[in-house]
C-alpha cells in the first residue's frame, strides 16, 4: 500500500497513483524497481512485502560478502604470485610470463626473444619447478 491508501499489484505504480487520485506521483514516495520479472518489465519495490524486502537486502548482502572475498582471494593470490616470480631468474621470469600469464605459444616466446623452441620448453618447466618448490614451502 502506498501512503495515498491505494493498494497496487504489478502494474506501474506511478501511473496508476495519478490517474486514481488525481495528484502528483511523488505522494506516493519513491518507486525503485528490483531485477525483471517473467512477463517483462521490473518488479516495483514498492509492491513487495517487508519479508520479500528483507530477503531481497540478505540475498544482496551474502551475495556482496562472497563477491567481496573472491576479490580479496584473487588479491591475494596475484601478490603471491608476484612475489615468487620475482624469486626467479629474469629469463625464467620472461617466459613464465609470456606463455603462462599472456598465453603466448612456445613458438611465440620463442620468436620474440630470439631462442630457440627447445630452450624456452626447458626454461619454461625449470621455471614452474622452481615456482612448484618456492610455493610449497609456503604451505
Amino acid at each position: 500500500m502506498c501512503s495515498c491508501g491505494l493498494t497496487w499489484g504489478w502494474p506501474d505504480i506511478r501511473a496508476r497513483c495519478r490517474s486514481s487520485i488525481g495528484s502528483p506521483a511523488s505522494r506516493c514516495g519513491p518507486v525503485t524497481t528490483f531485477g525483471a520479472r517473467s512477463g517483462g518489465g521490473a518488479i516495483p519495490v514498492i509492491a513487495l512485502t517487508e519479508d520479500h524486502r528483507r530477503w531481497i537486502d540478505g540475498a544482496l548482502a551474502a551475495e556482496s560478502e562472497e563477491q567481496f572475498r573472491r576479490q580479496i582471494r584473487a588479491r591475494e593470490a596475484a601478490e603471491l604470485l608476484d612475489w615468487a616470480l620475482g624469486r626467479l631468474p629474469a629469463e625464467d621470469r620472461l617466459v613464465v610470463t609470456l606463455v603462462h600469464l599472456e598465453g603466448r605459444s612456445i613458438r611465440e616466446a620463442a620468436e620474440l626473444l630470439g631462442w630457440s623452441v627447445g630452450n624456452v620448453k626447458v626454461r619454461a618447466y625449470r621455471a614452474r619447478k622452481a615456482l612448484r618448490k618456492t610455493l610449497a614451502g609456503l604451505f
